[in-house]
């Protein structure tokens, strides 16, 4: 059985990396306050007390949203579409303009 704290972490490693890294781009791109300096300290220490770290969750965020981008690729943008739902026996193709994958038209 999980303790609370074990289902704490996997839910708080969910969100950690992706506020993570806005707030280090804050940190490193902007004028930040000595409190957004102060939170990014805070929050990367919160981060390596459950046992985070941020090169490890930074490539486990990746590989997420490549997985991600590859099922996606399998359905149409489209909601109308039926294969918006259900898997295309063919390869989707792919707009021009805004690279989403689309149910052919014809």
């Amino acid at each position: 059985m999980l303790t609370t704290l074990t289902l704490f972490r996997n839910e708080f490693q969910k969100v950690w990396w992706p506020a993570y890294r806005v707030l280090k781009e804050v940190v490193d791109k902007e004028r930040p306050s000595p409190s957004q300096k102060e939170l990014l300290k805070e929050w990367q220490s919160l981060g390596n007390e459950l046992g985070l770290s941020d090169s490890k969750e930074s490539a486990e965020f990746q590989k997420g949203q490549a997985e991600a981008r590859k099922v996606a690729a399998d359905f149409c943008a489209w909601v109308a579409c039926r294969y918006n739902s259900e898997k295309s026996s063919s390869r989707m193709r792919v707009c021009a303009g805004c690279e989403e994958p689309l149910e052919s038209w014809a």
